[in-house]
């Protein structure tokens, strides 16, 4: 029978529950005993300087940093597309989830 091959990419702001549902994730998919490899791409920086004083002082600013967390899972297994939405129905709000077929 021929694999079919998946790739999750997950992708959020949030550190925390990043690295907890990528965690569990791997966690079922090795219970399930499904043929898995990840990638942790690098963390992306988003910068935004706001001044504080609208006239003269220039050098009154004000940093943000947004940082974006990613991972790339690549599943090569027969498991169905309903398998996989389910195992994603309990992800949190914070983590962007795509799934693509090859």
């Amino acid at each position: 029978m021929k694999k079919i091959y998946f790739i999750l990419i997950l992708k959020s702001f949030n550190s925390n529950s990043f690295y907890t549902y990528s965690h569990s994730l791997r966690k079922l998919l090795s219970k399930l005993g499904v043929e898995y490899t990840q990638f942790y791409l690098p963390i992306n920086k988003k910068r935004v300087t706001f001044l504080k004083s609208p006239f003269v002082n220039k050098r009154a600013r004000e940093q943000f940093e947004i940082k974006f967390y990613k991972i790339i899972i690549q599943i090569k297994s027969n498991i169905n597309l309903s398998i996989l939405g389910i195992l994603l129905i309990n992800k949190p709000s914070t983590i962007q989830v795509k799934i693509k077929t090859l």
